[in-house]
């Protein structure tokens, strides 16, 4: 791992696993993956499930999220305004 991820991957290891159980991040940087870092586990009924790179996770409302980081990038880039009619 890199020396400047070193410092974002003590912040992922020591959060409230009680709050955030399990997460998995990846930095994609000029198309390629310059960091992927996962931690925690996925409980089902019967066992708790580690996580590795090819974990699934159900992104439901985390779609939201992706919405209003766009929405701000095009003000951003004054390609909208955060008054603009929607229809």
């Amino acid at each position: 791992m890199e020396e400047r991820f070193e410092e974002l991957t003590n912040i992922i290891e020591t959060r409230d696993m009680d709050i955030i159980p399990a997460m998995q991040l990846s930095i994609i940087q000029s198309g390629k993956k310059v960091f992927s870092f996962q931690s925690g586990s996925i409980s089902t009924d019967e066992q708790d499930i580690a996580l590795n790179p090819f974990s699934l996770f159900d992104i439901t409302s985390l779609t939201k999220v992706f919405t209003a980081v766009t929405i701000i990038k095009l003000i951003d880039m004054r390609k909208i305004q955060l008054d603009d009619a929607v229809f």
